[in-house]
Parts: C-alpha cells; sequence; structure tokens
C-alpha cells in the first residue's frame, strides 16, 4: 500500500511540474499588430545596408491559421529555420482589424489580394522583387518543406516550377 502511495503521489508531483512548466511556456507570436509596418520595414533595409541580401516580408497575423502553421512549420524545423535566416531578413507585418498597416501596405505593392499569409520579396532597398502567395507551398494541413527549401535555394515558387514543366 505504501508503495502505490508513493507512485501516486510522484505521478500526482510531477503531473503539477509538467503542467506549470507547460503553462509557464508561452508560444511565440509572429505578428505584433501595434507595430508601424513602415518602421519594421524601414529597420530591416537599414540593417541589410551594404549586405547582398534579400528581405521577405511575411503579411498575415496569428488570427489566421495558416500563418500561424507556416510560422510553426518554418520556426520548428531546425533546417528551414536555418536556410531562412541565412537567406533572408524575415519580416513579419500584421494586417488585420487591429492594424491593417496600410502605409506599409501601400510600400509593399498591396499584397493582400494573394490570401494570407503571402510573402513579399524586397531587395536590399526594399524595393518589390514580386508578391507571393503562399497557397503553392501548402500540403494537407500544413506546408511542403521540401517546396519552402526549393523556395529559399532558387527563389522559384511552386507555380514558376510547374510552369517550367509545361
Amino acid at each position: 500500500m505504501r508503495c502505490i502511495k508513493h507512485v501516486l503521489m510522484s505521478t500526482l508531483l510531477f503531473s503539477i511540474a509538467f503542467l506549470q512548466f507547460g503553462c509557464s511556456q508561452q508560444s511565440r507570436t509572429f505578428y505584433d499588430s501595434s507595430l508601424d509596418g513602415v518602421k519594421q520595414l524601414d529597420e530591416a533595409i537599414e540593417k541589410l545596408q551594404g549586405r547582398d541580401r534579400l528581405i521577405l516580408v511575411q503579411v498575415g497575423g496569428d488570427w489566421c491559421k495558416w500563418c500561424v502553421r507556416l510560422n510553426q512549420t518554418i520556426s520548428k524545423d531546425p533546417e528551414l529555420l536555418k536556410a531562412f535566416d541565412e537567406q533572408f531578413e524575415w519580416v513579419h507585418i500584421y494586417y488585420g482589424k487591429e492594424n491593417k498597416n496600410a502605409e506599409a501596405m501601400k510600400r509593399l505593392d498591396n499584397p493582400t489580394d494573394l490570401g494570407f499569409p503571402v510573402f513579399v520579396l524586397l531587395d536590399n532597398q526594399g524595393n518589390v522583387l514580386r508578391k507571393i502567395s503562399t497557397g503553392g507551398f501548402e500540403a494537407g494541413d500544413g506546408y511542403d518543406k521540401a517546396k519552402l527549401l526549393h523556395f529559399i535555394k532558387t527563389h522559384e515558387t511552386p507555380e514558376d516550377v510547374a510552369m517550367g514543366e509545361e
């Protein structure tokens, strides 16, 4: 009987500790509705002064399940995250009812017509190179790692690849 009490007490203590640890861990949010998108763009451009690197702007919000899934796919995969960090200055600009970041959207050539999330690829001076729907990277309930890696390395989207096969 004493052994059973010991096991039950240990299990209870472990469960409480696990729940406390789990609750204290905040999941990372990528979008902040309080930020000024123009300022975010200017900071990214300034950070890249003299560097031959591209800016990848991701427009969306934590209200969008596909935005959250894309961020989770990238941030939880060390290979993808490293590739994104090495290739791009990755910027998340919030778009939603709390803040439509109208001036930033204007600078980004109004990408919201492509849905959410949407990528906008910029040169290191902030010039829009292209707007990219992320729908082509989707696979099931998530995103296709191979397609994302191909995009990172070549800047070709799944649509570009499909057009090249015709």
